[in-house]
């Protein structure tokens, strides 16, 4: 199911509605500021960003810094407390991973809700970019 509301302006915002499982992007959710720790992995050539917000335009460009600055084959994003991501965040992580390949580093995306997991598959992400239940089983996975 999906709802369109617009303005005399001609600008809409559709949101998909399959069920329950998503609720509607509000302005507040896309406006919340997003914070981030960067921890150490299981071995030295791994680090997890663990995200606190959603990832969008208005506030990607600190994270989109400290990511591309890393020097680790393996990065991990903890989405267990971030709750959305826009295509401008997406396409920080799809960057990210195109660099990395050449590299040779991996990035791995971790607790992915319902909303940002159909993002990855609306947009054949899921095929690059693997998603897992936990940072354990994110480390453990080969490469």
């Amino acid at each position: 199911m999906a709802g369109q509301s617009g303005n005399a302006g001609g600008i809409y915002r559709t949101v998909i509605k399959p069920g329950a499982a998503l609720s509607t992007i509000t302005d507040a959710m896309y406006n919340e500021p997003l914070t981030f720790d960067v921890v150490p992995g299981s071995t030295a050539d791994t680090r997890i960003f663990r995200l606190h917000g959603p990832i969008t335009l208005s506030n990607l460009f600190d994270f989109q810094k400290v990511l591309t600055g890393g020097t680790e084959k393996l990065t991990i994003l903890d989405f267990t407390e971030s709750e959305y991501i826009d295509s401008a965040g997406l396409g920080v992580i799809l960057n990210y991973y195109v660099s990395g390949k050449r590299r040779g580093r991996t990035i791995r995306l971790v607790a992915v809700n319902y909303r940002v997991a159909e993002l990855l598959k609306l947009t054949s992400a899921n095929t690059l970019i693997k998603t897992y239940d936990s940072i354990a089983a994110a480390e453990a996975a080969p490469s």
